[in-house]
């Protein structure tokens, strides 16, 4: 089940058209903050960018990708996917633990057969909210974890 995610997650990632929404604005920010060496101000147009006013967490990871695997969209996309990977991992995980095998079972396929979740704005595009979803699933499991439920 865990090998179905990951070739969800990654399967001909780096193929599909950059989207014209988030996806390159977020790419343009980060190849530019490569570019300027600045890592605090997002830019575009290397303008510093009042669209975009989340933390600079997701540049961070994708210009970490495109040192990787060069400016492209595998570069673009691979925490991503990565980030919702181990969101599903951690989720099945956690309920496979607390509630039993057929609920960690349970958990994982609700987690991979959300469509939105997959192709738009987490997997398979290279904007913030896979990495954002990524510190929310850890974040929720650590309290539920300290809260003993």
């Amino acid at each position: 089940m865990i090998g179905l995610s990951i070739f969800l997650g990654f399967w001909k990632i780096g193929t599909d058209q950059i989207n014209n929404y988030d996806e390159a604005r977020h790419g343009v920010s980060a190849y530019e903050m490569t570019k300027t060496g600045d890592p605090l101000v997002t830019t575009f147009l290397y303008e510093p960018d009042y669209y975009n006013l989340k933390p600079p967490l997701s540049e961070y990871v994708i210009a970490l990708g495109y040192r990787l695997f060069g400016n492209n969209a595998l570069g673009l996309r691979f925490f991503s996917a990565l980030a919702w990977v181990f969101s599903a991992i951690i989720t099945s995980v956690y309920s496979w633990v607390k509630k039993g095998k057929w609920a960690g079972i349970a958990s994982l396929l609700t987690y991979l057969a959300s469509y939105n979740l997959l192709l738009y704005h987490c997997a398979r595009t290279g904007d913030a909210d896979g990495m954002y979803l990524l510190c929310s699933t850890i974040a929720v499991v650590s309290l539920l974890l300290f809260l003993d439920l």
